[in-house]
């Protein structure tokens, strides 16, 4: 095979697989938010409204962070990029006290 065909095809595989990729990673995710100015907004996902309500007292103060919660192992898994420890794992108590099923599928 001519490097000009090794690259198309190349080139091919990765424009199947990314997306395939991605799909996978988001068929796990549970919900995304945006922090800003602590203004929380729900990218993606629904969440019940008495976990917003908690999600939003808990950040109120985050000048900036996306919080993303994902089924790993069966549990929901909180990770976040903008939070200082303390504040992520009291999101992660939050998170915590919902079942799975409440969270997904709403």
């Amino acid at each position: 095979m001519d490097p000009a065909n090794l690259l198309i095809l190349a080139l091919l595989v990765v424009a199947l697989v990314v997306p395939f990729l991605a799909l996978v990673r988001r068929a796990n995710e549970l919900f995304v938010l945006d922090v800003q100015g602590g203004k929380v907004e729900v990218l993606r996902g629904r969440l019940p409204p008495a976990l917003l309500r908690d999600l939003r007292d808990v950040l109120r103060d985050v000048p900036r962070a996306t919080v993303t919660a994902r089924v790993e192992g069966g549990r929901p898994m909180v990770r976040a990029e903008g939070l200082s420890e303390p504040v992520l794992q009291r999101v992660r108590n939050v998170v915590g006290r919902f079942q799975k099923g409440q969270l997904k599928g709403r």
